[in-house]
């Protein structure tokens, strides 16, 4: 008898916490998940990215792809796929979030989302500090204007924009808004430092009544911003 499969994706978003859940929680299994495989950054994930990639622009069928990823689960029952780049990407302006929810919807029949988000122009401004560090040039300004710049050929998209040129998170998110209560989870960054929301959030994404061990909320993964290279 063949049994059926949990898929849970840790969509994200960027900047938001997602080394942490992976490396201190998903991958050392925190949640005491059983039969339970992990794929995240260090682990395999970019099977699944690339095939998400292939269906999106109609290189592979959504069958050929679903017989793949039974090929790479085997016989596990519960599996966490942990990738920002799942939901979208920024310097893409989320063009295709709607098309990667049917998508996701389908190679993985009907999976359990969970979307680490934080305020709008905070997110922005993290985006900004990172591209900084990677030899961005640009000022503040010119960055969340996005012109004369390579993303997206120079161009910003107003589809999940608002009068502010901040993100419309009701728009990117719209799909999985939908799911809340049902599959899908959305954690605020934060407040992750608040130990029981977190917990209480992370064990019903999970549908977990007691978990394995205990968290470490203020454990470090990622460097602090005051260590970032400042722009000048």
């Amino acid at each position: 008898m063949k049994t059926k499969k949990s898929f849970y994706l840790h969509l994200g978003m960027h900047k938001n916490a997602s080394k942490f859940l992976q490396t201190y929680i998903f991958e050392k299994n925190k949640l005491g998940i059983p039969k339970c495989r992990v794929f995240t950054r260090e682990s395999g994930v970019k099977i699944f990215v690339d095939l998400i990639e292939k269906v999106l622009r109609n290189k592979i069928s959504i069958h050929k792809a679903k017989n793949l990823i039974k090929e790479h689960t085997k016989n596990y029952q519960n599996i966490i796929i942990s990738q920002e780049s799942l939901l979208g990407y920024h310097f893409d302006n989320f063009e295709d979030v709607e098309k990667r929810f049917i998508i996701l919807e389908k190679l993985f029949n009907k999976p359990n989302y969970l979307i680490v988000y934080r305020d709008q122009a905070d997110f922005l401004f993290s985006l900004w500090t990172h591209k900084i560090r990677l030899g961005l040039k640009d000022d503040f300004k010119k960055f969340i204007n996005c012109k004369d710049h390579n993303y997206n050929k120079g161009k910003r998209s107003i589809k999940y924009l608002t009068d502010y040129k901040i993100y419309n998170y009701n728009k990117i998110f719209r799909p999985y808004i939908l799911l809340v209560n049902k599959r899908a989870i959305f954690l605020n960054f934060e407040r992750i430092k608040n130990k029981s929301f977190f917990i209480n959030k992370i064990k019903k994404f999970f549908s977990r009544k007691i978990l394995k061990d205990k968290f470490d909320i203020n454990h470090k993964v990622n460097v602090s911003r005051k260590f970032e290279l400042i722009y000048l």
